[in-house]
């Protein structure tokens, strides 16, 4: 069986504070922010439902962390033929694995979310989840937001596609806080964006209804900004042409043996490099 897990950056912002009420939690790096909270169990809601999340205690190679988040389900079926297929409904729990690398290199500080239409997606689990730690510790010395990674591949395929007659590109950066991204421009501008007016995201659109030129080197950093994990593009061309990166979601998959009934949770473990896109 194939397991895909989607892939996502987690941005850890500084926050601004005159009395740090979080004793628990200062002096943490970012590395060290990110081991504690997430071998915290915790219960947080999602479009009203509630989930779980409960850190496993298996010793994770890498130093890597792994979790699994879960829902309550209620699953209805029918009895056998001798009984009716009389109808019964049975309550239980659905849950996905979570890998998260805390660790700070070029790759590092990401997170891996299993795809699992039952449990929900990916985009939407992961950010209220870290929305629950940062509404948990508002005096903490970071603010985490998870950001869908993408393959900046797509959106020079849909440039070029309609090159000439694209009339509209908007960048939703976050201020940086890793070694992830090469445009120094873009990242020198958000960390002065973030330092003059506490930013912690900035919206950039370029419009012209002539056309724009795509090949600046403003654009190309700016893809290359957001493309490490650091934020989000969208983009309107003549003849309807659109394109949202958040559509353009990067994953990673794992085999399964079929003549093995190894829990999945324990391939991630033995996979975690793999399941976090990793080489």
């Amino acid at each position: 069986m194939t397991e895909t897990f989607q892939l996502f950056r987690l941005v850890l912002t500084p926050r601004r504070q005159i009395d740090l009420l979080d004793v628990q939690h200062v002096g943490m790096t970012r590395r060290q922010y990110l081991e504690a909270v997430f071998s915290e169990e915790r219960k947080f809601k999602c479009r009203k439902t509630e989930f779980h999340y409960m850190p496993e205690a298996a010793v994770v190679p890498d130093e890597a962390i792994i979790g699994r988040i879960g829902r309550p389900v209620r699953r209805e079926e029918n009895l056998p033929p001798e009984q009716g297929f009389r109808e019964i409904t049975h309550d239980g729990w659905k849950a996905i694995v979570i890998a998260i690398d805390p660790t700070e290199h070029e790759d590092g500080q990401k997170a891996s979310v299993q795809i699992d239409s039952q449990v929900g997606s990916p985009t939407v689990i992961l950010p209220e989840f870290v929305k629950a730690v940062n509404d948990s510790y508002p005096g903490a010395p970071y603010a985490i937001q998870a950001e869908a990674l993408f393959d900046q591949g797509d959106f020079w395929d849909f440039a070029h596609k309609y090159e000439g007659e694209v009339t509209s590109v908007t960048f939703e950066f976050v201020t940086p806080n890793g070694p992830w991204s090469t445009a120094d421009d873009v990242k020198d501008a958000m960390k002065e964006y973030q330092k003059e007016v506490n930013a912690a995201k900035v919206t950039q659109t370029f419009q012209n209804k002539d056309g724009l030129d795509l090949e600046s080197d403003i654009i190309r950093s700016s893809v290359d900004y957001a493309a490490s994990g650091q934020g989000k593009i969208k983009a309107r061309a003549k003849r309807r042409g659109k394109y949202n990166s958040t559509d353009d979601r990067k994953t990673a998959t794992i085999e399964s043996d079929p003549d093995n009934d190894e829990e999945v949770v324990d391939l991630v473990v033995k996979l975690v490099k793999k399941v976090l896109g990793q080489k």
